[in-house]
């Protein structure tokens, strides 16, 4: 939880190295579909931030696709079609 804590804080910071380095390491925590969920959307935050298009789409697809329920596939949603792939 803490790495993603720190990808989070480079995100707002915009700080693309500390982004490229953490969005590589980080990983869920527990088996809880919520917890993927989040995870991923994170790292598709992340991937869009690095200009990584293809890793920030396939992220968000896995949350739209796998917790269609919650707040974050709505947020991905959003997220793939600003891309405008």
């Amino acid at each position: 939880m803490e790495l993603l804590l720190n990808l989070m804080c480079a995100v707002a910071d915009n700080d693309t190295d500390r982004i490229e380095e953490l969005r590589i390491k980080a990983e869920t925590w527990n088996t809880s579909v919520a917890t993927a969920g989040f995870v991923n959307y994170i790292k598709g935050i992340s991937a869009v931030e690095t200009d990584d298009k293809v890793e920030a789409v396939y992220r968000f697809k896995l949350v739209t696709e796998n917790c269609p329920k919650t707040v974050f596939a709505r947020l991905s949603a959003e997220k793939i079609e600003s891309l405008n792939i």
